[in-house]
């Protein structure tokens, strides 16, 4: 499995299908039992394990903010061990609550003072605070009502437009996949079971289980990704290569 450098990669699949397994693996949370993950042409094994989590943020299903620090200081968290100076990381703080459409004086709020979708903005500005080559998230949408999903959503794509990263997203509603990724990975029981964009998927199952799991897709699902047709991910000299071994 590979995945290009600046695409939006989801990862489907039922519930102890191996997602958060293999997300786990990425940042070396879980070492593989077996295969090779490489990143940007380096295996994540020879690597060193603070180094690389340096370079990828994480956003969970819970947006797990630090309670005791406010909005600015939870942003402010991986730029500060980075070595950013006080007005850098001030300048990215705002420019981040703006992006995701927060008003700046959020800055000195406490998450028991937000709201679930507005804590979950804040975990996702923590995570790319750091300008991270590679962004994993773990369900982050999944506790969330479909209002405020359908937004975040939105903002998510909004943010991959403008600074594409490479986004690896962990999700088990169907909709949802077909709508973000660029390319979607279905998984089952441990293995890959197909890989590729919306459009292929569709036309091309290629197994039966991914079959039965498409058959679950909404008529607008289908609709978008028929219309979106290939990847939207630029290509790049580099690449992020996630071998999964059965």
């Amino acid at each position: 499995m590979s995945v290009p450098d600046g695409a939006l990669v989801v990862l489907m699949g039922a519930s102890g299908s191996g997602k958060t397994t293999l997300l786990k693996m990425v940042n070396r949370l879980i070492q593989p039992s077996s295969g090779r993950i490489s990143f940007y042409g380096e295996d994540t094994a020879g690597l060193d394990v603070i180094e690389l989590r340096k370079k990828i943020g994480y956003v969970l299903q819970s947006a797990a903010l630090f309670p005791h620090m406010t909005v600015r200081g939870n942003i402010a968290t991986v730029p500060e061990i980075l070595g950013w100076n006080a007005e850098r990381i001030r300048a990215r703080t705002s420019e981040l609550l703006e992006l995701m459409g927060l008003p700046d004086d959020f800055a000195g709020r406490y998450p028991s003072q937000l709201s679930g979708g507005q804590q979950q903005r804040v975990g996702i500005a923590r995570a790319i605070a750091g300008s991270p080559k590679v962004l994993l998230m773990d369900e982050p949408f999944g506790a969330l009502d479909a209002i405020t999903r359908a937004r975040l959503q939105d903002d998510l794509l909004r943010i991959h437009r403008a600074d594409r990263s490479t986004i690896l997203f962990v999700t088990h509603d169907l909709d949802e996949a077909f709508r973000l990724g660029d390319r979607v990975a279905v998984m089952n029981e441990g293995e890959l079971i197909r890989y590729g964009t919306p459009a292929e998927l569709i036309k091309a199952p290629d197994s039966d289980y991914a079959k039965k799991l498409l058959g679950f897709l909404s008529l607008e699902a289908i609709r978008r990704a028929e219309e979106r047709g290939g990847v939207c991910g630029r290509p790049s000299d580099g690449t992020v290569h996630d071998s999964v071994s059965g």
